[in-house]
């Protein structure tokens, strides 16, 4: 088989020569495929021969060579016509190769022309223009400088004006702005002032208008020799025995403190009564018992370990100083009731004393002419106190060296105007009764039995009201004794009252006690209504 200008040519041909050399090539293809369908019907008429050579019976022998050499013939022509099949196949590939060397390298000679044309050649710049450029980027700057000094100036001076400007007339409308946040959070602060006031006082309700806290003082050693008449067979609960009557009590009360509790475990039942108090409720608490039972150890204590007075007064001022935005006036009243008479205590020696009465006011009871001084700090409101135990009333009788022969009333009138303006006033009150003791075991006579008999009138007088309140009676007989008359706004209505029940647990005392008892269950029974 033979192609003219078959040859293959060089790599640095022209763009001609290779589409010449493409086409030979395509030729040449078609030339082989040509030259393979041949020999493919070659090979199918060689089969075909073979099968008709198959043995059959033929007449003579020399027809049988005669076929042999044919067959034989045909053969030697097939296989020659495919060994120029398989040369023919050979040279194809080798000029497909060719062709693909031809085409790559056709390919890097375009990349190349085309990356040399696209590079510029770059001209070497003169002196002069690189130094006037270098002229222009300095005169540049040094403007950019003056510029920016200039602005910086402007600013500086505009500044205050603008601003100034802006704030006037903004200032209207931002003002308006915090009126308005201000107004609305102080709406919602009242809102959840109120919800907690009632709340708080709703607490109390359920804890009891008026609640009785029973306290056992320690016995001495002269005391335990005699025996111990009182035991606390539960949490709330305080039995008394008297051996020589055969007789077993128990009571319950709102809480029982036994000989080991202390002045801070007594207060806390009584710190939120405080806080009622700066609510605008009337508060009371009121410490009863016979002498020597504990009372004025519990109300006053001691320097360093104070009892319920300085307890209160230091609550009552951290209570109004928490109440931000609000205006709280506090004034202080010591009193004492002696033979059903009021006198001043906060008088001075030089000060004209004048018959204090209880008078019925729009606001309630009051007493005019009666000292109130105005108090800033829990140790003001001691002082007070300090002052009025000095003119206080005090004797020796047989159960007591220095017993009160007078009841004891600590004052503090408190006016609050909320952060709205809305105005309660209210007072917390602080009592130390005068010992309940009989007087045949007191051993008094002359003037000190006449004040054993008010005494005892009062306290009287104090639980028969407490009586009409429990049974709900239409008629509380406030008027039958000027203690009672006195307290009539903390024993009714919706204050708060705390009577503290001080017990001797010696046996020989067993009848007092017996009696403070009853007297505390009966106080228990209470419930307090408007």
């Amino acid at each position: 088989l033979q192609v003219p200008g078959a040859s293959v040519p060089g790599a640095g041909g022209s763009s001609q020569e290779l589409e010449d050399a493409k086409k030979r090539i395509e030729l040449l293809e078609q030339l082989a495929k040509k030259q393979k369908k041949q020999v493919d019907q070659q090979s199918k008429e060689l089969e075909a021969l073979r099968g008709g050579a198959s043995p059959a019976p033929v007449s003579g022998s020399n027809g049988n060579a005669s076929s042999s050499e044919e067959v034989e013939s045909l053969r030697k022509e097939l296989e020659a016509a495919e060994e120029k099949n398989k040369e023919q196949v050979k040279k194809l590939k080798q000029l497909a190769t060719a062709y693909k060397k031809l085409d790559q390298e056709k390919s890097e000679v375009e990349a190349k022309l085309g990356a040399s044309s696209q590079t510029p050649v770059r001209q070497p710049i003169s002196a002069a223009v690189v130094a006037k450029v270098q002229t222009a980027l300095a005169a540049g700057r040094k403007q950019h400088a003056e510029l920016r000094a200039q602005v910086a100036m402007e600013l500086q001076q505009q500044l205050p004006q603008v601003i100034a400007e802006a704030m006037q007339t903004k200032v209207a409308e931002l003002q308006k702005l915090i009126d308005n946040g201000a107004q609305e959070w102080k709406e919602k602060y009242n809102i959840e002032c109120d919800k907690r006031r009632k709340l708080h006082n709703l607490v109390q309700e359920l804890k009891g208008n008026i609640r009785v806290y029973a306290r056992v003082r320690p016995m001495t050693a002269a005391e335990a020799e005699m025996g111990c008449c009182l035991s606390f067979p539960g949490p709330d609960e305080i039995m008394i025995k008297n051996d020589d009557q055969g007789v077993k009590k128990t009571f319950q009360f709102n809480e029982i403190l036994q000989q080991n509790a202390t002045q801070e475990d007594l207060f806390k039942g009584i710190r939120d009564l405080v806080v009622s108090m700066i609510d605008g409720f009337n508060v009371c608490m009121f410490a009863y018992g016979q002498t020597g039972s504990g009372k004025t150890h519990s109300m006053q204590g001691k320097a360093d370990d104070p009892g319920v007075y300085m307890r209160t007064f230091k609550e009552l001022f951290k209570v109004a100083q928490e109440r931000v935005g609000w205006k709280i006036e506090l004034k202080g009243a010591c009193v004492e009731i002696y033979n059903e008479e009021i006198r001043d205590l906060l008088l001075g020696p030089d000060d004209k004393k004048q018959k204090l009465q209880v008078r019925q006011g729009k606001e309630g009871n009051f007493v005019p002419g009666l000292t109130l001084q105005p108090v800033t700090t829990p140790e003001e409101v001691d002082g007070l106190l300090n002052r009025a135990q000095t003119n206080r009333t005090v004797a020796a009788t047989d159960m007591n060296m220095h017993s009160s022969r007078s009841h004891l009333v600590v004052q503090i009138y408190g006016t609050m105007t909320n952060p709205n303006g809305k105005q309660t006033s209210s007072a917390i009150t602080l009592v130390d009764l005068a010992g309940s003791e009989r007087i045949a075991k007191s051993g008094v006579s002359g003037d000190r039995a006449k004040e054993a008999i008010a005494i005892n009138k009062s306290l009287s007088a104090l639980g028969d009201v407490i009586a009409a309140r429990a049974t709900k009676n239409p008629h509380t007989p406030y008027r039958n004794s000027i203690l009672t008359h006195y307290l009539q706004d903390s024993l009714g209505g919706d204050s708060k009252t705390l009577m503290l029940l001080q017990l001797n647990p010696c046996a020989s005392h067993v009848e007092e006690s017996m009696s403070s008892l009853g007297f505390g269950s009966k106080v228990n029974a209470v419930e307090m209504k408007k």
